[in-house]
């Protein structure tokens, strides 16, 4: 399909966790550049990790391939979900590690970073917008 391989996906160099930004689709921020990888040409943006409570899965530097998720009873727990909580959950924001609660109104966020002890607990209800992480793109520094 032709407009499968033109299809551009915007590349915004902010850091999420400090951003105003609640929703990439409303981003008012011009995107830097397009990227076409057809493999991720269904995601939403591409952004820079900052950090590292997700090392060594993502390390700052490396630039993820989101996707935005619609329904949120399905999960791919285990998996990383690039999230934006609203007030209730004190505005987080940031890349984390989803994993299923017993309580189905709540969901558990871990970090991959072992010195990122403890997991945070929100509402379901509390998620602004969240994004899958389809792959990324780690840059060397030469």
């Amino acid at each position: 399909d032709i407009a499968d391989i033109i299809k551009r996906v915007p590349y915004y160099n902010i850091n999420i966790a400090d951003s105003k930004v609640e929703d990439l689709m409303v981003m008012e921020e011009k995107p830097e550049y397009f990227v076409t990888y057809r493999p991720f040409n269904d995601c939403s943006a591409y952004l820079p990790v900052y950090g590292d409570s997700m090392y060594p899965k993502y390390a700052s530097g490396d630039i993820i391939a989101v996707k935005e998720v619609k329904n949120l009873d399905v999960i791919q727990w285990g998996e990383a979900y690039m999230i934006m909580t609203n007030e209730n959950a004190n505005h987080l924001k940031g890349i984390k590690i989803l994993h299923e609660h017993p309580n189905k109104d709540k969901m558990i966020l871990r970090s991959s970073n072992p010195n990122y002890k403890g997991d945070t607990i929100i509402n379901r209800t509390d998620i602004i917008s969240l994004y899958i992480i389809k792959g990324k793109i780690t840059r060397n520094m030469i």
